[in-house]
């Protein structure tokens, strides 16, 4: 089995959550001093219901790997780290904070807490320098 080039754990992120739920309760507030309570509760209550289906329909830690295989990378991911399928990995968007990846389809946000700062750091690197080879624009 070749080594991994890079391998990443990937955890829910109370970031994503408490931002999801500030803005929701923030929108709420609104709509409570402009429109009426009734508004806002039901606003408030549609929120927390989304961002707590949100979080917990993610998995708890998903395991990320990019491998070498006949000279071209190949990306592998597992919920338990012992069954890797193989994923199509795509960079979507970069930034010093928030990272986006397509997972064969599925967009992934990674949040500062999603793994630690140095995993995190040599993904996009990774991520970044497969764009560049591929033609892809991040």
């Amino acid at each position: 089995m070749p080594k991994p080039l890079i391998a990443v754990a990937i955890r829910r992120s109370r970031l994503s959550l408490a931002f999801q739920l500030l803005v929701g309760l923030g929108l709420a507030l609104y709509a409570g001093w402009w429109i009426d309570y009734r508004y806002a509760a039901i606003a408030a209550f549609i929120a927390v219901a989304m961002a707590a289906r949100q979080y917990l329909a993610s998995p708890k830690q998903r395991d990320l790997r990019c491998v070498h295989e006949n000279e071209q990378p190949v990306w592998e991911s597992s919920e338990d780290a012992q069954a890797w399928q193989k994923q199509t990995c795509r960079l979507i968007r970069l930034g010093p904070l928030l990272l986006a990846i397509e997972l064969s389809g599925h967009r992934s946000w990674l949040w500062p807490d999603s793994s630690d700062a140095q995993s995190l750091r040599q993904l996009r690197e990774t991520l970044s320098e497969q764009g560049d080879h591929t033609g892809l624009s991040p």
